[in-house]
């Protein structure tokens, strides 16, 4: 059987900006982001868990992890038994342990948050870890497309700068390319500018964050946006819906 580890009584893992470093001998470990990013280290393979980017850690790899400022995630420890169920994860983990989350790994994972809570039930939890493993399971087969490696390392950058202003020439610059040539280079990859696609992962942020329970001032204010009325804009125009209605339409969703 595999639980999530709730750590403390926020039922959320915290972790330090100190670099720390251990094995599981006994279980796989698949970590998901709520608000944050954690970087890990296995073996020289580096990356980050953060927005919508699971770390996945087989049984017995070695990994050193850290991260800064406010960070939350669950953690779910898989046995080695229950664990053969996924042997896809854990086979592509050994060389690639930063999985794509998809939009229903990130609705789960909100889900998730949102029951523990209030308080859900052991066998809640323990049915919603199924179904998040299953899911995580049939994405990867589902054989997802892999970005650039410089295309990969100024999205992360943007995930993990969500409440600075970033401009172009300096994401080029972070990935030794011209301003020209890395819009170009971003819009043929992702099939949007990168300011688009800044924005995006600003409000996909923001969407969690209100989950969560943030106040709209905070959330505008962590996820880039001068102020509140220019992010009810921008958001409305993604949404179709002000960020107070899509608030109340998500909790009486989740209550029904």
């Amino acid at each position: 059987m595999f639980v999530i580890v709730w750590i403390m009584t926020s039922s959320i893992r915290k972790y330090e900006s100190a670099q720390a470093t251990h094995c599981h001998a006994a279980f796989h470990q698949v970590i998901v982001p709520l608000v944050g990013a954690l970087e890990l280290d296995m073996r020289g393979r580096q990356g980050w868990v953060q927005t919508r980017t699971v770390g996945a850690i087989a049984m017995g790899e070695t990994h050193a992890f850290r991260s800064n400022g406010d960070n939350r995630f669950l953690v779910l420890d898989i046995g080695e038994e229950t664990g053969r169920n996924w042997e896809t994860v854990w086979s592509q983990a050994i060389d690639q342990p930063f999985l794509p989350m998809s939009q229903a790994l990130t609705s789960l994972s909100d889900y998730a948050l949102y029951r523990k809570n209030l308080g859900a039930s052991s066998q809640d939890l323990q049915m919603w870890q199924n179904l998040f493993m299953q899911t995580l399971a049939c994405d990867l087969a589902g054989e997802l497309p892999d970005l650039p490696a410089r295309i990969q390392r100024a999205v992360a950058y943007m995930q993990a700068n969500l409440g600075r202003v970033l401009e172009n020439r300096e994401l080029a610059a972070l990935v030794s390319l011209s301003p020209a040539r890395f819009y170009e280079l971003f819009r043929q990859t992702t099939g949007m500018t990168p300011q688009q696609y800044l924005t995006k992962c600003r409000l996909d942020m923001a969407k969690r964050l209100i989950t969560h329970g943030h106040s709209l001032v905070d959330v505008a204010d962590q996820v880039g946006f001068s102020d509140q009325s220019s992010f009810g804009r921008a958001f409305s125009k993604a949404f179709g819906v002000s960020p107070a209605k899509w608030r109340k339409q998500e909790f009486q969703t989740k209550k029904s």
